[in-house]
């Protein structure tokens, strides 16, 4: 069987190659995308290991899923167009799914120390 089941290490291992991506001048939309996926994959993992409902869980992946649908609006216009303004915005994002995903952890630590 497989080791236990980590949020936090399955995120510093995804995130462990792509750290420099925020130093870039025009960092990728791709990558916010693959990170909220990420983030998503874990969440589910972990709603699939319970069998009660956990709210903050109901609470982080509705989070996600307003933050994947958000997404494509304006910051992939400004992608598309290379606006000047993409790159202050791009941190912004990246910054709501930095503390989607310590929300994310802290939760999970939270309620594994209860348990």
């Amino acid at each position: 069987m497989s080791k236990e089941f980590s949020p936090s290490h399955e995120v510093k291992q995804y995130l462990a190659g792509l750290r420099e991506e925020a130093n870039y001048a025009r960092p990728s939309i791709y990558f916010l995308e693959s990170y909220a996926d990420k983030l998503m994959e874990i969440a589910n993992k972990w709603q699939a290991q319970t069998d009660e409902s956990i709210v903050p869980l109901i609470s982080i992946l509705m989070d996600l899923d307003i933050f994947r649908a958000d997404l494509g609006g304006e910051l992939q216009h400004d992608y598309d167009k290379n606006n000047k303004r993409y790159r202050g915005k791009w941190l912004i994002e990246k910054s709501k799914l930095d503390s989607i995903r310590y929300k994310l952890i802290t939760e999970y630590e939270k309620i594994q120390s209860l348990s």
